[in-house]
């Protein structure tokens, strides 16, 4: 809790600081395109995972079909690429943030040489720029999505804009026309949305949303709802939930979960004459929590929210840190202050333990702190590593260890007042990461903790009500019975949350003042204050 004190000679008011964050530099499509070895138009075909050579981490390897070339002179009709994440049996990683594929998805991607050693696998790739490594093609619009950018025409704009910076022709490899047509669909009626059940939802929470209106469609087939993508927080890209998402479709209703990514405005529907019409009001997304998809079987994928249990035997789960992030005291510090504005808000039952010897990501029971290169975009990265336990209405899954790292080689700003242009505030990044570790998704909303993106020299390190109320809810469901697993979470108590004892301090704009001179005290306090 930090403080400005107002004074004329004696202390008149206090006034708290009202400090309002992703954890991705943008990089131009020049700089992705110059450090990816290919640049491929495709689709993927297909999605399995793998654990690495060492069994650490679990990866998905997607098949994508290759239709041009723009870099690379790639030639194979097909390619494999590797992400971060994964599910295999009862085990599941989730990495924040990340590149999310879905099979089916079309677009260009920006590729490097895979460096992850995994068994049987050869010759493939992973992305360039995490999240940045796709531009994905929406062939209901027939416009591309950059991660800052969009393209309404993709044949004369974005692969001419590829081209100025390749210096070359892109290669057929399988001919396919992006923006072909319509073939074999008969033309409808545009769908008109005339209202929602509410107006205000929370997303990845099983709420039901009814969309009333006309010309849907009597039955779904190839249409579907597009919500504004909470991962491209200036809405630009729709969000189609899966199939199990829809309850019903007729004509003039249709009523469809509210799936993790949907973020706050316009809806979209589309009937199955591709044909497309939204709504002229916002639906409002309050926050949003995370969701894992299981099984990867397309048409048996469902989504299931995810809970806390009791890791530690005490309750909850205990972070340690390495010897290398240790001897940062600053960033010891700023992680201190982000885990304790969780506890304290939402009563989410983390502490800190032992520093600790290993120094790996891995499934090792360690919830572990860290520091690391990143060869690509991401300043701090998540990891939520799940087990599913199986009981009579279906399968549960819960948080069995959390491990969380940052970009050692980034100009990090580590105190309490405001990072300079060029640094990266370090407690913002924690914060929201950590946010994620609490299975918080991401929101079309700047002034909150958990919007997608965070600037160089922004500061964004706590939590407003939103982001309170998304902790409470799930921390609330964590410490109520669950069907199977691992005893139940036990929320902090609020007289019990600080994990130190405040380190007071104030820095004064005017040492010698005149009598009737307003002096600003500042406070630098680190740890929570109850009085002053």
């Amino acid at each position: 809790m930090k403080l400005n004190l107002l004074v004329s000679i004696a202390i008149i008011s206090f006034a708290q600081l009202a400090f309002a964050q992703c954890t991705v530099e943008p990089w131009s499509l020049e700089k992705r395109i110059d450090l990816s070895d290919v640049v491929v138009e495709g689709r993927v075909i297909s999605q399995e995972c793998a654990w690495d050579a060492q069994n650490h981490n679990i990866y998905t390897i997607h098949e994508i079909e290759v239709y041009k070339s723009f870099k690379g002179k790639y030639k194979n009709n097909t390619t494999k690429l590797v992400t971060p994440g994964g599910v295999i049996g009862t085990e599941m990683l989730k990495v924040s943030p990340v590149l999310e594929l879905y099979t089916k998805d079309l677009g260009i991607f920006l590729l490097k040489k895979n460096a992850i050693s995994i068994p049987g696998l050869s010759d493939a790739y992973q992305p360039t720029a995490s999240v940045q490594s796709y531009i994905k093609i929406d062939q209901r619009d027939y416009t591309a999505y950059d991660y800052i950018k969009s393209y309404h025409s993709i044949k004369f704009d974005l692969y001419n804009t590829i081209k100025s910076f390749t210096n070359e022709q892109f290669q057929h490899v399988k001919y396919y026309d992006v923006e072909g047509g319509k073939p074999g669909i008969e033309p409808t009626a545009k769908p008109t949305i005339s209202s929602f059940s509410v107006d205000s939802v929370s997303s990845g929470t099983e709420t039901k949303l009814t969309i009333n209106g006309s010309n849907f469609g009597f039955a779904r087939g190839n249409g579907g709802v597009g919500f504004k993508d909470a991962n491209f927080g200036d809405g630009r890209y729709y969000y189609p939930p899966i199939s199990k998402s829809y309850i019903s479709w007729s004509n003039s209703k249709i009523e469809v979960i509210v799936p993790t990514r949907a973020g706050t405005g316009n809806v979209r529907v589309t009937n199955t004459g591709n044909e497309t019409g939204t709504s002229t009001k916002d639906l409002f997304v309050k926050w949003a929590h995370l969701n894992v998809l299981y099984p990867k079987a397309a048409n048996d994928t469902n989504f299931y929210p995810t809970d806390h249990v009791n890791d530690n035997s005490a309750g909850g789960y205990t972070w340690q840190m390495t010897s290398e992030f240790s001897l940062k005291t600053s960033a010891v510090a700023a992680f201190t202050r982000s885990l304790e504005e969780w506890r304290c808000e939402t009563g989410m039952n983390w502490n800190i333990g032992t520093n600790s010897s290993v120094d790996a990501l891995a499934s090792d029971n360690i919830n572990i702190v860290r520091f690391t290169t990143f060869s690509d975009s991401k300043l701090g990265v998540c990891y939520s590593r799940y087990s599913g336990c199986f009981h009579s209405n279906g399968i549960n899954w819960y948080v069995k260890e959390l491990d969380i790292e940052f970009d050692r080689g980034r100009s990090w700003y580590y105190e309490t007042g405001s990072p300079s242009s060029f640094q990266y505030d370090f407690q913002s990044v924690t914060t929201h990461e950590l946010g994620h570790g609490h299975q918080l998704g991401h929101v079309r909303d700047n002034n909150i903790v958990m919007h997608y993106s965070l600037g160089n020299g922004q500061r964004k390190a706590n939590l407003v009500a939103r982001d309170v109320e998304a902790g409470e809810y799930v921390t609330d469901k964590s410490v109520s019975s669950s069907p199977c697993g691992p005893g139940t979470m036990t929320a902090i108590a609020a007289n019990a949350c600080v994990l130190r004892a405040p380190d007071g301090d104030f820095t004064v704009s005017d040492t010698v003042p005149c009598p009737t001179t307003n002096v600003v005290f500042t406070d630098q306090t680190e740890g929570d204050a109850s009085s002053y």
